[in-house]
């Protein structure tokens, strides 16, 4: 894991006061792109009347990976703000809050769920680097099995063998998936989507 969030210095009384959370609303800000659901609005006016009640708060992380709101100085990620906001309680700097189904712009209260490094880390789309098209897949030298399988939790890495064919790897690894990362598994995957 990365560096450790930071706690939500802001009352949750304060927050509510000034924004509102809709979990349902939906927006495309042209602009930018980017599809957003789960939306934040001003209650009222704020930054010296720069941004009007009702209009939409926050904007994209540097990395266009997120979408994040200011509040008297502090930056806090739309997604942990939400939880915040709809659950009551600061996730706290020991946990994430993770996008179920991997969309990091849809901060709905639904798709949003606690979860540690480790199995944030389970969750991740596959490997730019991958060239096989399914996550835990990679080939091998070997001329009868050139499709190897691994899958990493809980901080290791546990090779899970090598196959004759990619559909067989894939299997492997949708089978180790279910079994080490649950919940956690990454749903669209193609190896767990197109392994029978």
């Amino acid at each position: 894991m990365g560096k450790k969030p930071k706690p939500i210095t802001t009352p949750l009384s304060v927050i509510h006061s000034i924004l509102n959370y809709d979990p349902g609303e939906i927006v495309f800000i042209e602009d930018l792109g980017i599809e957003m659901k789960g939306t934040f609005r001003w209650k009222i006016p704020m930054d010296n009347g720069k941004k009007k009640i009702g209009s939409l708060a926050g904007c994209r992380t540097g990395n266009n990976k997120y979408w994040k709101v200011y509040i008297f100085g502090q930056e806090i990620l739309a997604h942990r703000l939400a939880w915040y906001m709809h659950q009551g309680q600061d996730p706290g700097v020991d946990f994430l809050v993770d996008h179920k189904e991997g969309k990091t712009f849809d901060n709905s209260i639904e798709f949003l769920r606690l979860a540690t490094g480790a199995e944030n880390s389970q969750n991740r789309k596959t490997g730019s680097n991958n060239t096989t098209g399914f996550k835990g897949v990679y080939s091998t030298e070997q001329k009868e099995k050139p499709f190897g399988a691994h899958i990493w939790f809980d901080g290791l890495y546990k090779k899970l063998g090598t196959f004759k064919t990619i559909e067989q790897a894939a299997l492997a690894y949708k089978k180790a998936s279910i079994k080490y990362h649950g919940e956690f598994r990454r749903g669209d995957d193609l190896a767990l989507s197109n392994a029978v």
